[in-house]
């Protein structure tokens, strides 16, 4: 695993240790950060869903 690789996972695993305590909202944005880092293609389908799923609603009660 490259170096830079291994730091972020490091960072990324003390973010989820600290998710377990309350979380403000610098914490929520640094894990959403590292997931999106470390799983790039996961959110881009995620989002893509969240967009044709919120288009949907919105077609179905404009027609109706």
């Amino acid at each position: 695993m490259h170096p830079a690789d291994q730091a972020r996972h490091h960072a990324f695993q003390e973010t989820l240790l600290s998710a377990s305590r309350t979380m403000v909202l610098s914490e929520i944005l640094k894990l959403a950060m590292d997931s999106f880092r470390s799983n790039k293609l996961r959110f881009a389908l995620t989002a893509l869903g969240m967009v044709i799923g919120t288009a949907s609603v919105i077609l179905v009660i404009t027609i109706a």
